[in-house]
């Protein structure tokens, strides 16, 4: 149980903490005024964008490729 209350403490920490993208976008927001504070924000979000497509794509042909997993999805399948 001792483990618990160590993976809540750094889960909750993690939340809290900023991660790099927080800090390039606050930094160019800084040095580079609104306009370059939201051209970073538009390209993390367009890489995020991208990034989620490229797994869905992938998780897409695994499940595609499995019959039992295809048909966990599909319950019509035979």
């Amino acid at each position: 149980m001792g483990h618990f209350y160590l993976f809540v403490l750094m889960s909750v920490l993690l939340i809290l903490l900023p991660g790099p993208d927080n800090v390039i976008a606050t930094k160019n927001t800084l040095t580079l005024g609104r306009k370059g504070g939201l051209k970073t924000t538009l390209g993390i979000c367009s890489a995020l964008l991208i990034h989620t497509l490229a797994a869905v794509v992938g998780l897409s042909a695994i499940i595609v490729k499995s019959a039992f997993l295809f048909s966990i999805f599909n319950p019509d399948y035979s």
